[in-house]
């Protein structure tokens, strides 16, 4: 079944009434545009040219690489109505101008004609545009030259580079941060330990798939605890170290967020000259390798032990080289 939102106007358009009755009940949208042709008789015209090809070929390009709709022509800004001579020979001049219009061009173009019945001379032309099978589409006549459009809203816009890279069937790399999530009003003279979660943020715009966190304890008296997403992952934990990856068919949102695991850190003194450290990695099906690692002297962390949670990160990162990305 045929679901185009402009399907259903095409099958009521027969006649100018059914014209005037569309241009009362309906705006420019994604799926419609109006337009007034640029001359008012195309009788002894042998080709389109001008503003009135540059609207072909933006819609072109704008409804091909979206989801379809459909230029009207003879129709103003205002929705006056502006029946035009030659309305005949403008229809097959379309046909013409899809092949320089764009590149690809377009492999699929309907028009139709409505004639007007108070000046039976003047009529109206609707070129009906297909989602494309060979987007993107790039416009090529003068003015909106190398310029790839899409359609959003009652406007076509410049397609985004991550949209058009998808287009042309490039992979979108995804990008993942680090987060850490302190409780909030934590009284530091009765806590006696450092607790804080990790969340992982997937920055780009694009979805993620196949999250995963390792991570390498070198710190005594800590305790690894579920975060609370730990239900989406699945892996396994060692003595000093833990390996999870989210559940088959999970997928992380651009912009979402989940947080796998918190650390819990009992605030006892170490062995003063002692190194000690915290090392962790995450990524994703096609991110980069997202690797921190933190190293200090037991006596360093000794000296924090009055301090809160938020110190404590500070101090990891100071003791690091932050995030270090690898392919």
């Amino acid at each position: 079944m045929d679901t185009k939102p402009y399907t259903l106007i095409i099958e009521k358009l027969n006649n100018e009434n059914d014209l005037i009755n569309l241009v009362k009940e309906t705006e420019e949208c994604f799926y419609l545009d109006y337009k007034q042709g640029e001359k008012d008789d195309y009788s002894q015209s042998r080709s389109i040219k001008g503003p009135d090809l540059d609207n072909i070929a933006k819609s072109i390009s704008g409804f091909g690489n979206a989801l379809g709709g459909i230029l009207i022509f003879g129709v103003d800004k205002h929705k006056n109505l502006k029946p035009f001579k030659g309305y005949k020979i403008f229809e097959s001049l379309v046909q013409e101008s899809v092949s320089r219009s764009t590149n690809p061009h377009h492999e699929k173009i309907e028009t139709l004609s409505i004639q007007s019945t108070k000046e039976q001379e003047k009529g109206y032309v609707v070129i009906i545009i297909h989602q494309s099978h060979n987007r993107p589409l790039q416009v090529i006549t003068n003015s909106n030259t190398h310029r790839y459009f899409y359609r959003t809203g009652e406007s076509h816009i410049d397609i985004p580079h991550d949209v058009l890279a998808g287009m042309f069937g490039k992979k979108i790399p995804v990008i993942l941060s680090i987060q850490y999530q302190v409780k909030l009003n934590e009284d530091t003279s009765t806590n006696n330990k450092f607790e804080f979660a990790f969340i992982i943020r997937n920055n780009s715009s694009v979805i993620a798939k196949d999250v995963w966190f390792n991570m390498d304890l070198g710190i005594p008296n800590t305790a690894v605890v579920q975060g609370n997403s730990f239900n989406l992952f699945m892996g396994h934990k060692m003595a000093d170290s833990i390996s999870v990856i989210t559940v088959k068919d999970y997928r992380l949102p651009p912009q979402g967020y989940i947080s796998p695991i918190s650390l819990s850190i009992l605030k006892n003194n170490l062995k003063d000259n002692q190194d000690y450290h915290l090392y962790f990695t995450f990524g994703c099906e096609g991110s980069k390798i997202n690797e921190f690692e933190s190293t200090f002297k037991g006596c360093e962390f000794n000296k924090l032990l009055n301090s809160d949670a938020k110190e404590l990160l500070n101090f990891l990162k100071e003791h690091s080289t932050g995030i270090i990305e690898k392919i």
